[in-house]
């Protein structure tokens, strides 16, 4: 089906908002587009706004229910394997912590527990357990049949200058991914501020990012300033880094960059 192509809902049918996380009801016969399907949940616009639906209200976008599966499915075992259908289920093969999405609160996932991969955006995994979303690291590949990345004992490279550390500083920042929208958080227009100021040695800074969340009521703020503050300290020149996350002013659609707004269908 064409992402483009308008679906009228035929009845109505309970959604979460995105990015807020909240409840709400769309209404029969409002228009919906779809624009992302991953894990068996669809990611849609309706009136400009964002609502992820999950996989049993299918039948809302005039698509099948899927059938739920009691087998276990085989776990693929490299990076390479994120091609298999992005709606196969995957048996956790430990306990593993996670982060809940939105509110950010750290949980157990447990061994044996079927997990669909719905995002592998910047090195985590978000993915969808018994209907919640959560949020894993990249170190934790593992639990999901996959390699786990070796870490470079590299820096990021000797960038000469300020203007250089600064421009490679927005390139890492760019690695970073909402864990619900498939944009990373410069493009969503999360990054308000980042400058740099001198340490007592030559070329050595101190790393100022002002930083915000798509809404005030998502707990994943310290999440994802932590990965912020984790990428920024990796780059040489940079030996602190305080990354503040404030909503001031409040975050609106209007601060994606052309490029995401045409990426989510909202131009």
């Amino acid at each position: 089906m064409n992402s483009n192509a308008p679906i009228t809902l035929p009845r109505d049918v309970e959604c979460t908002a995105i990015p807020a996380g909240t409840k709400v009801m769309l209404q029969k016969a409002e228009q919906a587009f779809i624009f992302q399907s991953l894990g068996g949940s669809y990611t849609v616009r309706v009136n400009g706004n964002l609502f992820r639906i999950e996989p049993k209200d299918a039948d809302a976008l005039g698509r099948e229910v899927a059938a739920k599966s009691t087998a276990n499915t085989a776990t693929p075992k490299s990076v390479k394997s994120l091609t298999m259908k992005s709606n196969e289920p995957i048996t956790l093969t430990r306990d593993v912590e996670g982060h809940i999405v939105p509110a950010g609160t750290k949980v157990t996932l447990e061994k044996g527990e079927q997990a669909v991969i719905t995002q592998s955006l910047g090195g985590n995994y978000t993915v969808i357990v018994n209907g919640n979303m959560f949020r894993l690291e990249a170190k934790d590949a593992d639990a999901l049949g996959l390699e786990v990345a070796a870490k470079s004992t590299a820096n990021t490279g000797t960038p000469a200058t300020v203007e250089e550390i600064e421009q490679e500083a927005w390139n890492q920042m760019r690695t970073r991914y909402d864990p619900e929208i498939p944009v990373n958080i410069v493009d969503l227009g999360l990054v308000y501020d980042c400058h740099f100021e001198p340490l007592g040695a030559p070329g050595r800074y101190k790393a100022q990012v002002k930083m915000t969340l798509t809404s005030p009521g998502c707990g994943m703020g310290g999440v994802i300033s932590g990965e912020v503050q984790n990428k920024l300290l990796y780059i040489e020149g940079i030996d602190e880094a305080n990354v503040e996350v404030g909503f001031e002013p409040q975050w609106n659609q209007g601060m994606m960059s052309e490029a995401a707004q045409l990426q989510l269908g909202l131009m």
